[in-house]
C-alpha cells in the first residue's frame, strides 16, 4: 500500500515491485491518495493477497492503527519499513 499522490510512496512502491519480481512474488498494488481510500483498497486486496507491505510515508504512517485494524480483519500480515535517521557527531 502506498500513497501515489506523493513521490516518496511512488518511488518506494516501484522499488518494492522490482524486488518482488526478482523473488518471483506477485504484487497487487494498493494505491491510495487520502485516508478515505485505505478501507476500499484493503477490501480490494481481500482474497488476492497473502500479506500487506506498507510504504513508509506520511499518509500511511499517520493511519497505521486504521491500516493494522483493517488488515487484521482481512487476515493480512502487515509489514512496515521504517527508515533510520542517524545524527552524526560533529
Amino acid at each position: 500500500m502506498a500513497n501515489v499522490g506523493g513521490s516518496i510512496g511512488v518511488l518506494e512502491m516501484d522499488e518494492a515491485q522490482v524486488a518482488a519480481r526478482k523473488l518471483g512474488i506477485d504484487v497487487v498494488p494498493l494505491e491510495v491518495r487520502r485516508a478515505e481510500d485505505i478501507g476500499p483498497a484493503l477490501e480490494s486486496a481481500k482474497d488476492k493477497a497473502d500479506a500487506l507491505y506498507v510504504v513508509s510515508e506520511p499518509l500511511v504512517n499517520s493511519n497505521r492503527v486504521r491500516i493494522n485494524t483493517l488488515a487484521n480483519v482481512a487476515r493480512l500480515p502487515t509489514i512496515y519499513v521504517r527508515g533510520l535517521m542517524l545524527k552524526l557527531a560533529g
